[in-house]
């Protein structure tokens, strides 16, 4: 699957979302103007704007601009982070991701994908809209990482959605699909495995 034709974009742009955006462009996936990257103050956005990456302070850009939505903030941050882009987002937005033309990728740590599902539809006042779930290992910022990923199992799966995720990680490491009740588990063992 030819993914070059995509915009994806990070709302929260540190070590972790660094480390994916890097390998997208490392390895060619993306062209750097179609890799965007979204965080407060632009201490974190430097490094992404000296690869070529599109950086922006307002999260509402990366809904605007992006199809594939990457959300790597802290746990903590998820709702801060969307406040307000409701009432700045166009119909044609929100019907956008009403019918699956934008998807989200979680890469929040310890929030559930129906959590974060909630969460995003609550912020954005929009329903349904398609989260998968990801949870990377530490090496992925050295490119020898693993991902797992779980999608969503009240709504029907989409392939493709899949099959970019499963790209998108293949530049920093492995990747596999697995049922959410076991992502944790597998965070666990090779986020602190590395350490032993």
């Amino acid at each position: 699957m030819d993914i070059s034709s995509r915009h994806v974009g990070f709302i929260g742009a540190g070590n972790m979302a660094k480390a994916i955006g890097k390998g997208i462009i490392q390895a060619g996936l993306l062209d750097a103007s179609h890799v965007h990257a979204s965080a407060p103050s632009q201490t974190n956005l430097k490094d992404w704007a000296s690869w070529g990456a599109v950086t922006t302070t307002d999260n509402c850009e990366i809904l605007e601009l992006c199809d594939v939505v990457f959300l790597a903030v802290k746990p903590h941050l998820l709702e801060r982070s969307l406040e307000q882009l409701s009432g700045r987002m166009s119909a044609e937005q929100k019907d956008n991701i009403r019918t699956g033309k934008k998807f989200f990728v979680s890469v929040i740590a310890g929030l559930k994908l129906d959590r974060v599902t909630e969460v995003l539809e609550k912020q954005l006042d929009v329903s349904p809209a398609y989260v998968i779930r990801t949870m990377p290992s530490t090496p992925c910022m050295v490119g020898e990482g693993i991902c797992a990923y779980c999608v969503p199992s009240n709504k029907r799966e989409i392939p493709e959605y899949s099959e970019v995720v499963e790209r998108i990680y293949a530049a920093v490491g492995r990747c596999k699909k697995m049922d959410e009740m076991h992502i944790d588990a597998v965070g666990g063992a090779f986020g602190s495995g590395t350490a032993f």
